[in-house]
């Protein structure tokens, strides 16, 4: 019995798909992109609750206790996966790190 003939690592590395033509494809799905940019929405809100509380030179304890929320919850947030909060959470955690929330809507930029 013959077997087909093994392909080296480079060229199964050649014959692959680059990954951003994959998400590309992925996303051109209306509800997998809407849900897409929800998760990266969450990324970068749970960013920027990090680089605040580290700013403030608090824990994520101590943001939780002024916040009146947990540790746990702070840290799903920071990483991203705490799901979307709701504005008065982040209005009481800004106020635990020294600042103050501010809600604003813009036009998107043309693509």
């Amino acid at each position: 019995m013959k077997t087909a003939p093994k392909k080296s690592k480079k060229a199964a590395r050649a014959s692959t798909t680059p990954w951003e033509e994959v998400r590309d494809r992925i996303l051109d799905d209306a509800l997998v992109r809407l849900h897409y940019e929800e998760l990266k929405f969450q990324e970068r809100i749970g960013g920027t609750l990090a680089a605040a509380r580290k700013e403030a030179g608090l824990t994520q304890e101590e943001v939780a206790e002024r916040a009146d929320t947990t540790q746990s919850a702070i840290a799903r947030l920071e990483g991203g996966n705490g799901g979307l909060p709701s504005v008065a959470l982040l209005d009481r955690i800004a106020r635990a790190v020294g600042l103050r929330l501010i809600l604003e809507f813009r036009k998107e930029r043309a693509a």
